[in-house]
């Protein structure tokens, strides 16, 4: 039998390892694409694991109701490329996270189509209900959602979105800490722009916003804490 030296075995381990870490990378990151069915990618968000990420290649994805995320951790909805979601039903959400955490939806494009009968659209874009920390980055979200932002949750960031043509309003929120940064709100028909309320809550508004038609009246505090902080102060809040 051949005797392998010490230095020999040692770099046959490290291969074996890097390879299984590679193996892993790989299995933390899968894509969807727009020709696979609605189902198919639900199935793909209720088995991701927890650091997982789902990337949406470039297309429009047409879906019938709500994609669901579900008592997730660390699960990210990343856009390569140009990536819109239409949702046909306009009762329903765009996306709805449920008691997840770390959540993060990155540079898509959400909306609604538009009923042609004049049905009302009372879906939200996206839907936040329990867990924590979830963040929407670099998205477009785009009615004719009631509202761009709909969370009962805790610690929501928003930053580099626009948030537009919402039947009600841009943000609506209730949980501990809801942060705006670097984002374009536009108000419909001069409806109210964000509501936050409840026991506790904090709106953290960090400068350089841009906020079209926007005043005072438009702006709905309940038991809250609002903080306009310049954008040279800002620190990241987990």
């Amino acid at each position: 039998m051949t005797r392998m030296s010490c230095s020999t075995i040692s770099m046959l381990f490290l291969a074996i390892v890097g390879t299984i870490g590679s193996n892993a990378c790989e299995a933390a990151n899968r894509t969807v694409t727009p020709q696979i069915s609605q189902t198919q990618i639900q199935e793909i968000l209720d088995s991701a694991d927890a650091g997982e990420t789902v990337n949406f290649a470039t297309g429009t994805y047409r879906v019938a109701c709500e994609l669901v995320v579900r008592e997730k951790d660390r699960v990210t909805l990343r856009a390569r490329g140009a990536v819109t979601i239409v949702c046909a039903n306009p009762r329903a959400n765009v996306i709805t996270v449920v008691d997840s955490t770390n959540v993060a939806l990155v540079g898509l494009h959400l909306t609604h189509k538009s009923p042609s009968d004049g049905t009302a659209c009372v879906g939200h874009v996206v839907f936040v209900s329990g867990g924590k920390n979830t963040e929407i980055r670099k998205c477009d979200l785009d009615g004719c959602g009631a509202t761009g932002i709909y969370a009962y949750t805790h610690n929501v960031t928003v930053s580099g979105c626009h948030i537009h043509s919402c039947s009600i309003r841009p943000i609506r929120f209730s949980g501990q800490l809801l942060m705006v940064r670097k984002s374009v709100l536009e108000s419909k028909d001069q409806k109210d722009f964000i509501a936050v309320g409840g026991p506790g809550s904090k709106f953290l508004y960090v400068g350089k916003n841009n906020v079209k038609g926007f005043s005072s009246s438009h702006l709905q505090l309940q038991r809250t804490q609002f903080v306009l902080r310049p954008e040279s102060t800002q620190r990241q809040t987990n």
